[in-house]
C-alpha cells in the first residue's frame, strides 16, 4: 500500500463508521472529563470543519435540484427556525423553568437554536436522508 494512500483510507474507514464514532466520542467525553475539557477549545473548528466536510461529500447536482425547486428546503427551514424555537420556547416559558432554573432554560434554548446547523446534515446521512435538503434548509 501506498504511504499517501494510508490517510485515504483512514478516513474513508472512519467515514463509514460514522455513528460507531460518534457514540465513542460521546462515551470518551463522559468517561475522561480531562479529554473533554482539552477538546472544548476547539469544538467550534471541529463544527466548522465537519459542516465543511458535509457540504464537499453532497453531490452538486443534489444540490441543484433542491435549488430549482426550493419551497421544501424554505418549509424546512422555517419549521426548524421558526417554528420549533417557538413551541419550545413557549413550552419551556410555561412549564416555570425559566423562573426555577434560569441555567437550564438558557441550555434548552441554545439547544433547540443550534441543533440544526451542528447536526442535521449528519443526521440526515445517518438515516439514509436527503442530505442536500438538510445542508440548504440550514
Amino acid at each position: 500500500m501506498n504511504i499517501l494512500r494510508l490517510p485515504v483510507t483512514a478516513l474513508a474507514w472512519l467515514g463509514r463508521q460514522g455513528t460507531r464514532a460518534l457514540a465513542v466520542s460521546i462515551f470518551l467525553g463522559l468517561a475522561v472529563p480531562q479529554l473533554a475539557a482539552y477538546v472544548k477549545p476547539h469544538l467550534g473548528a471541529t463544527v466548522f470543519i465537519l459542516l465543511l466536510f458535509s457540504y464537499l461529500r453532497t453531490d452538486p447536482s443534489a444540490f441543484s435540484r433542491v435549488l430549482k425547486a426550493p419551497g421544501l428546503a424554505i418549509l424546512a427551514a422555517l419549521w426548524v427556525m421558526v417554528a420549533l424555537p417557538l413551541l419550545f420556547g413557549t413550552a419551556y416559558a410555561l412549564s416555570g423553568i425559566r423562573d426555577a432554573m434560569p441555567a437550564l432554560y438558557t441550555i434548552l434554548i441554545l439547544q433547540i437554536a443550534i441543533a440544526p446547523i451542528t447536526s442535521s446534515a449528519a443526521f440526515a446521512a445517518l438515516m439514509g436522508l436527503d442530505v442536500a435538503l438538510s445542508l440548504v434548509a440550514m
